[in-house]
């Protein structure tokens, strides 16, 4: 929807032919808000018209003239240069400048002068990230630190062996086994991330995030069986950490992130049947893993315009492996090969000081059995976190 406001100046000429001079009778009114403090100077042919223009928008500045007392108006003045046309952003002292015969042979009567403010685009509030790209402020675009704090819901699923018990209605163990169990969890999430350096070109960044949560809302558990009876329980924190490196031009970038999982489970379900037989499934593994990914970060970290956000996207291809809590465990031997490291893929979607979505699939299978590929017994995790972010 386009806003028109106008202001309205009056002025009231004798036009003498010889010499061409104006003399000014009187002055007038404004009626919109946008402009302000509207006044005149005339030096020979030239009308120099001043005012104020208010808000946060960028305007069409148009310039009328009636000869009739504002009764007829006609086309705007195309001669007029200055502080008219489009692109205008507010100020004060604004000065339009007006070559009178240049457009008219004449001008007599009750002459009247009309400004029109129309909204082009309405600019929104500058976003803190894209401040410290503003031509406008170059104290703010020596800044290149970058702190982040996110807070929302984790949510994921993933299938792995557990320990299976079979009971009678007497208490006497049946069997006891391995057998997989799939886990499905939700909780919540608080992250940290930190870019000790971050331009449109180039970045390094440091994330960590801890998450605790249950069992689903929406689990086996919960479906209806007349036969059976189906108690469910999960517990789980997890810790998470990692860093990234980021480089190329302005709209796409190569991404390289290294990052780690600690989780810990207490899950346990028994189900028991119409003849009072017991299942119960047992699951309290702790889960180490490690993981590299490289891919695509596109477009640029800051927005495209002025006080706009930005959107950043990756499409990572990423590299898991199980990997214990033992930093004297690690060897650079480990990674020369890496056909034994688990396939996955990523996806991250960070609009900057509002939500970040995360996706990460990860397939059971083998970089070395690439071809057989599939995510049947994969870890599926989604996060959505709303975000905000400073730079210092």
């Amino acid at each position: 929807m386009i806003l028109i406001k106008y202001g309205i100046l009056l002025l009231v000429m004798r036009f003498i032919i010889k010499g061409f001079l104006f003399v000014i009778i009187s002055v007038s009114f404004v009626n919109a808000q946008e402009i302000g403090n509207l006044h005149f100077e005339q030096e020979g042919k030239m009308i120099f018209i001043y005012y104020d223009l208010k808000g946060e928008n960028n305007f069409d500045i148009k310039l009328y003239c009636s000869q009739d007392g504002g009764k007829t108006w006609g086309q705007p003045l195309n001669k007029a240069i200055g502080a008219v046309g489009k692109d205008q952003n507010a100020g004060y002292f604004k000065m339009i400048k007006w070559d009178v015969l240049a457009e008219k042979e004449r001008l007599q009567g009750n002459v009247v002068f009309k400004i029109e403010a129309i909204v082009q685009y309405e600019v929104r509030k500058p976003h803190r990230f894209d401040d410290r790209f503003s031509p406008a402020d170059e104290a703010f675009n020596n800044k290149i630190f970058q702190l982040g704090l996110g807070f929302g819901i984790d949510r994921f699923i993933f299938t792995d062996y557990g320990q299976s018990l079979r009971i009678d209605e007497d208490g006497n163990e049946i069997y006891s086994d391995s057998s997989d169990i799939t886990i499905n969890g939700i909780g919540i999430k608080g992250e940290i991330y930190i870019h000790p350096y971050i331009n449109n070109y180039f970045s390094v960044g440091f994330i960590g995030a801890y998450s605790i949560g249950t069992k689903s809302l929406i689990t086996q558990a919960d479906q209806e069986d007349y036969t059976l009876t189906i108690d469910e329980s999960y517990f789980y924190t997890r810790f998470f950490y990692g860093v990234e490196i980021a480089g190329g031009i302005k709209p796409l970038k190569i991404v390289f992130k290294a990052d780690r999982l600690i989780q810990t489970n207490e899950y346990d379900k028994s189900i028991t049947d119409f003849y009072l037989t017991n299942e119960e499934y047992h699951y309290s593994d702790d889960i180490n893993q490690e993981t590299l990914s490289i891919g695509l970060r596109l477009p640029r970290y800051s927005g495209k315009y002025e006080g706009r956000r930005g959107n950043i996207f990756d499409f990572v291809y990423t590299l898991t492996r199980d990997f214990p809590f033992n930093w004297n465990t690690l060897q650079l031997n480990d990674y020369y090969s890496l056909s034994e490291w688990r396939v996955g893929f990523g996806f991250m979607w960070w609009r900057q000081s509002a939500i970040k979505l995360k996706l990460d699939l990860i397939s059971d299978v083998k970089q070395k059995d690439f071809n057989n590929l599939n995510f049947r017994n994969g870890w599926y995790q989604i996060s959505f976190i709303y975000n905000y972010n400073w730079f210092l």
